[in-house]
């Protein structure tokens, strides 16, 4: 934004709004795969009982249920703002289509003519403007 004004540009808006779809595409794939290897491995392949079995329940099993939320969360955050993103492009082409429609009615509507201002002729200094 510079100056005085505000520019918003609903298609794109929707457009890279619905490209935040792919990396939680990406991040979903990726957890689908890490759980599918991690499933496969067995409940512990790291084994029980020994010194080995002990450090990888108290230090990796905690980060590796962390790891699967946060990225459980980046996939629903990035959804979440694609959507919020489409919607408020549509906010703003809606507010858009509003304003319009808002301004040609007032245009036509202004009684500086018998027609008013929009009308042919309707102009100031033309046929039907005040003097």
């Amino acid at each position: 934004m510079s100056g005085d004004s505000l520019f918003v540009g609903p298609d794109l808006m929707t457009k890279y709004g619905a490209m935040l779809n792919e990396p939680a595409d990406l991040a979903q794939e990726i957890l689908a795969q890490y759980r599918g290897g991690k499933d496969a491995l067995g409940e512990k392949p790291w084994g029980h009982g020994d010194e080995i079995a002990v450090l990888f329940e108290d230090k990796f099993v905690p980060g590796e249920r962390d790891f699967q939320d946060y990225v459980g969360i980046l996939v629903d955050v990035f959804r979440e703002t694609a959507t919020n993103t489409i919607h408020t492009a549509e906010q703003y082409r809606r507010a858009e289509l509003g304003n319009e429609d808002i301004s040609s009615n007032l245009f036509q509507d202004l009684p500086d003519s018998p027609d008013g201002l929009g009308a042919p002729g309707g102009m100031p200094g033309g046929g039907h403007g005040r003097r």
